[in-house]
């Protein structure tokens, strides 16, 4: 179990907007980011846009913190541009396809090409990637290796274990390997997150630059993982595969629909490969209360 302190923050005041490049950085004071978070739509400061609002959720909690909405991925060395215009973020990177899972905002139930993106300035189709999580975690992990990685969203969570992919007609393994995620969180974002964020920060406390770490068996600290509801990472183990068997498929998808809802149920192993994947219940999502304090609603940013 992590057994360090979680340290108490003050918090920060929301800025109009959160910042998007390092001018807008410097016009709030902020010389670094604790946390970048990466999104597939376009940026609308609204509470119905995942991304910002998490986002205002760890701003009230202290956290400086930056949105790189739809990087240009289509040339890697603008991806890159696009992902390091505002420094190496102090404890992590989040990434997300967005409100909608990316292959279901490119294609319809006939796999024929949409020519329009509801989530993108103008509509105009083409501003994320196919497979978005995995683009994008791919560019994190060029830009700032060693930097501790973590999905979340609608694509993240629906693909955390192995699954039937409709648009390949086939099993893929769970997005926690084809990303190289360290944690994936799943539902309801705002408890795993701020628990991510305050976890790293006690260890960044003891130890000064994350980068200097060495991760083994996938955590920087030991435990640094341990108990925080609603997420899965990979545990080195051995099991035999399962991809390209539909009936061991099959008989493994039954148990995690036991953990798709926040009510009290078993944390759960799935097989694949040579790893396990460690997947806690959904959290439950914080009050309203809680996250209407946390967060005020702008016009939309595009």
């Amino acid at each position: 179990m992590f057994d360090l302190a979680l340290p108490a923050r003050t918090p920060l005041p929301q800025p109009p907007f959160l910042p998007t490049t390092r001018a807008e950085m410097d016009a709030l004071g902020w010389d670094s980011l604790d946390i970048l978070l990466v999104t597939g739509d376009a940026y609308v400061d609204h509470p119905a846009f995942g991304v910002p609002l998490l986002g205002r959720w760890l701003t009230a909690h202290g956290y400086r913190v930056g949105i790189v909405a739809q990087p240009r991925w289509k040339d890697e060395a603008q991806g890159l541009s696009d992902i390091v215009r505002m420094g190496r973020p102090r404890l992590f990177a989040g990434v997300s396809a967005g409100a909608l899972d990316s292959m279901l905002a490119h294609y319809t139930a006939f796999r024929k090409k949409r020519h329009d993106d509801a989530y993108t300035p103008g509509g105009k189709a083409g501003a994320r990637p196919n497979r978005a999580v995995v683009v994008y975690a791919g560019l994190v992990r060029r830009a700032f290796p060693g930097l501790p990685l973590l999905a979340g969203g609608i694509e993240a969570s629906l693909r955390r274990i192995t699954q039937y992919d409709f648009w390949s007609d086939a099993l893929r393994r769970s997005i926690l390997f084809d990303a190289r995620l360290d944690i994936l969180s799943c539902g309801m974002g705002e408890r795993s997150l701020l628990d991510v964020a305050r976890r790293l920060d006690a260890v960044a406390e003891i130890v000064g630059d994350l980068a200097a770490l060495e991760a083994v068996d996938g955590e920087l600290w030991p435990g640094l993982w341990d108990g925080i509801p609603g997420t899965a990472r990979l545990v080195k183990t051995a099991f035999p595969p399962i991809c390209g068997k539909r009936t061991a498929a099959s008989s493994s998808a039954c148990p995690p629909t036991t953990t798709c809802s926040p009510i009290p149920a078993p944390i759960l192993k799935a097989r694949s490969f040579w790893n396990a994947k460690r997947i806690r219940p959904a959290a439950r999502s914080s009050s309203p209360t809680a996250s209407a304090a946390s967060c005020s609603c702008r016009p939309p940013r595009r």
